[in-house]
């Protein structure tokens, strides 16, 4: 063989075997929603009943929650601790990824910027970015007072699957 074949046979193996490994990211991506443009239907919903998702850059958990919405991310209530640690500290967020639904009475969420929720003690959001999952178990009802109105939210720290977060909001997931 001539080494013109030979390196003309290494490229072309070489291209082939970018191409499957490509391939097979694109399926992963498919497999966790990330793909589906139906997936921007729920994300929007979500965002409709005020639903919000806290976070930080760091936490390899709420990177994770993201990466289940791929593009659709982007319609989805979304306060990142790291930029707006005053909304994380008064809204109680302990751990991230943390998610707070109001209450189906109030239809919002109570908000730092409306001076609706109590200061916490707490100065830092730290990360729940340990080797293992963060509990979802972990709800909370929160209330707040605002010109003797009393809102009413519930607060989920940790991880949750779309299909957890379609039980829990009433928001269809895609099929």
């Amino acid at each position: 063989m001539s080494k013109k074949f030979l390196i003309i046979l290494i490229v072309v193996l070489a291209a082939l075997i970018i191409l499957l490994l490509w391939q097979g990211l694109q399926a992963d991506k498919d497999v966790a929603y990330g793909d589906n443009p139906e997936l921007a239907f729920f994300a929007k919903c979500l965002a409709e009943k005020n639903i919000v998702m806290y976070g930080t850059p760091w936490c390899s958990w709420c990177q994770r929650q993201k990466a289940l919405f791929g593009e659709s991310f982007s319609f989805v209530a979304y306060v990142d601790c790291s930029k707006r640690p005053n909304e994380c500290v008064s809204e109680g967020i302990n751990a991230t990824p943390t998610w707070i639904f109001p209450s189906a009475s109030s239809g919002q969420v109570p908000s730092a910027s409306s001076g609706q929720v109590p200061s916490a003690s707490s100065g830092q959001v730290p990360s729940a970015s340990s080797g293992q999952v963060p509990s979802a178990d972990s709800e909370h009802i929160s209330s707040a007072s605002s010109s003797g109105q009393t809102l009413e939210s519930r607060k989920i720290e940790g991880y949750l699957t779309l299909e957890e977060l379609a039980e829990k909001s009433g928001c269809e997931l895609p099929k």
